[in-house]
């Protein structure tokens, strides 16, 4: 039986979470079966805990999870060891997102980074919450300056970190700040 999420209009909320032994083995056939599970674009949360697939399925990646979402107000991924980058977006990313947490990706280097040379950030124009815990520096110093609305920043777990990027000096929206 399969739960055709596409059709779930109503569906506000989704939590994809695997168990933590699943996380440790690698699978393609974890990412087939995150490939059957996309939601409808009227989404607003998204969860995902303990994927152990080498990469996101095809629906987070080709068009861009922005552009088959665009309703997301909250995206949370937590233990997922194995994925490197995120893809690219031609197109701003996320502009209805207010919260973001990343926790327990140590392999994760690039979230929506376009042309790291050219130092083009995605656009967050509404994320005001940002957790980031046991990730790269270079990931956290790159989303910690994605958004000039941003009120809380949490970061924890960040090795050599001495201290925090210039661009936050010039951020006054942050009212709570957690190191």
């Amino acid at each position: 039986m399969e739960a055709i999420l596409e059709v779930k209009r109503y569906l506000d909320r989704l939590t994809l979470d695997w168990s933590q032994y699943e996380a440790t083995q690698k699978s393609e056939e974890t990412v087939s079966v995150m490939e059957t599970l996309q939601p409808h674009p009227n989404l607003k949360e998204l969860r995902i805990k303990y994927y152990g697939g080498v990469r996101f399925p095809n629906w987070m990646m080709n068009d861009g999870l922005d552009l088959l979402l665009p309703n997301l107000v909250r995206i949370e991924i937590c233990a997922v060891e194995y994925l490197k980058n995120y893809p690219l977006s031609a197109n701003p990313f996320f502009p209805s997102l207010e919260t973001l947490r990343i926790d327990k990706m140590p392999d994760l280097k690039g979230w929506g980074m376009r042309d790291i040379a050219a130092q083009q950030a995605p656009s967050y124009p509404h994320l005001q919450h940002l957790n980031l815990k046991n990730n790269t520096k270079e990931l956290c110093f790159h989303l910690m300056c994605v958004s000039s609305s941003l009120k809380s920043l949490e970061i924890s777990g960040i090795e050599d970190v001495i201290s925090l990027p210039q661009e936050l000096q010039h951020l006054s929206t942050i009212q709570t700040l957690t190191i």
